[in-house]
């Protein structure tokens, strides 16, 4: 007996064709639903165990820039790691550094500090510029996931003292290079000032001559050098990496000694002082002398006195000569000598004639004398004007020739009001002495 199985559609008498759509589209949504929770509950463990994960990274491996000789921490996050392991390599050499929480590399600087198997920061002491590069926190997934950050060791500057200039000594109308050779990280800039803050001649290519307060640039060119350049210059480096450094070289211009007097004539009656000025630049520093015709004239004397004021290669020398007397008057040498020459200045001081004061007190004796009296007076009561005195008449009366010229004296002019009598009664006194001085020479 053969048993046939049959199917047999439902029945569905009292349906319409579109609800049995609907009903289809539902059937095939449960199907889907129940498909996907079977997939999800493959990946799902026995017990307490989560939702497996694969391993990612929570942040970024930082780049940091650090000082030379500060410390550098690389930090690295990573979350749902589970038994795989985090290492961290040096990229350039692909040096491994460490593994999971063990160091690997021989570098006692470097250490490496973990937590809750997630956190992972490597350390770097006393930071060189060895350890400037790239840092790779690696996780050893399949493919391998990985993320690297950047470490720049700033540098300070620091001058080569071998590849730079150093205190030189340069004949003037030479050209003159000053290098200053600066390393560091960034690379430095190198400016250049003068330490008395006085601003730089120097010469275009064009030739054209141009002053500047600072110069950048690794060499400083001067054409023609001359004794306005010479003194101390400052090279400084700087990179925005405290501190700037800076470099003194002193630049020493010779040439030979050049005088410059400014008055080349001096009158003087006797026993009077005389000062006589010489400007003298020179250098090396000048020998300097100072001669009477062809004597020299000692440095230390009761009768000399010698000043001197130095600055550079500048120098004023100046001599004293007290009480002034006959043997005095002539021509005066001031002479500077240095190992590129010599150069002399000549000053003449000659002999004033005397006052109409002075003769009369070297002629009427210390019973007469009126000069510091008389003329003090007129100056403080009555403020007597200096006026010509034609001495002509006073030579024709007979009295010793003195010099028949013209010569400023002091004499009393007539006032008004009170002043009148006291204006006559000094004049009237200057003739008197005028008078007697003609009766004593009639009597001899």
């Amino acid at each position: 007996m053969t048993l046939e199985y049959v199917y047999k559609q439902p029945e569905y008498s009292d349906v319409s064709s579109h609800h049995r759509r609907v009903w289809a589209l539902i059937s095939l949504f449960h199907w889907n639903l129940v498909s996907l929770l079977l997939l999800v509950s493959s990946r799902l463990v026995t017990g307490n165990d989560m939702i497996t994960l694969e391993p990612t990274f929570a942040d970024p491996v930082p780049n940091i820039s650090v000082p030379l000789g500060r410390d550098a921490s690389f930090p690295c996050v990573v979350d749902h790691l589970r038994q795989f392991k985090v290492a961290w390599i040096k990229v350039e050499n692909k040096a491994i550094l460490s593994i999971h929480k063990h160091i690997i590399t021989r570098n006692y600087r470097i250490f490496l500090s973990s937590s809750d198997n997630r956190q992972f920061v490597l350390r770097i002491k006393n930071v060189q510029e060895s350890d400037r590069g790239g840092y790779m926190c690696q996780v050893n997934t399949s493919p391998m996931i990985s993320q690297a950050g950047y470490l720049e060791v700033l540098v300070p500057p620091h001058i080569n003292e071998t590849e730079s200039s150093s205190d030189m000594t340069i004949r003037e109308g030479a050209d003159v290079v000053l290098t200053c050779k600066a390393d560091g990280y960034p690379l430095p800039t190198v400016t250049w000032r003068r330490e008395d803050g006085q601003r730089i001649p120097l010469t275009a290519v064009n030739g054209k001559k141009f002053v500047v307060a600072s110069y950048l640039g690794e060499q400083l060119i001067i054409t023609r050098i001359s004794r306005l350049h010479m003194g101390a210059y400052l090279c400084i480096a700087s990179n925005d990496v405290p501190p700037s450094i800076s470099r003194r070289i002193v630049v020493e211009v010779e040439f030979p000694p050049v005088i410059w007097v400014p008055t080349q004539t001096l009158g003087r009656r006797i026993g009077e002082d005389v000062t006589l000025t010489c400007h003298i630049e020179a250098h090396p520093t000048s020998m300097n002398t100072w001669m009477k015709d062809v004597k020299s004239i000692p440095a230390k004397h009761s009768k000399y006195r010698t000043d001197i004021q130095k600055r550079s290669y500048k120098l004023l020398t100046k001599l004293t000569i007290r009480d002034l007397r006959e043997t005095d008057f002539g021509l005066y040498r001031c002479l500077a000598q240095n190992k590129l020459g010599q150069f002399e200045g000549k000053i003449n001081v000659y002999e004033l004639p005397l006052s109409v004061t002075q003769v009369l007190n070297s002629m009427l004796g210390e019973e007469f004398q009126l000069s510091t009296q008389v003329l003090t007076n007129i100056r403080e009561e009555q403020q007597a004007e200096i006026e010509e005195l034609n001495f002509s008449t006073i030579v024709s009366t007979g009295l010793p020739v003195i010099e028949q010229t013209h010569r400023k004296v002091a004499v009393i002019k007539t006032g008004t009001g009170n002043d009148s009598a006291t204006n006559w009664t000094s004049y009237m006194h200057f003739v008197l002495i005028s008078l007697l001085y003609f009766t004593r020479s009639a009597i001899s």
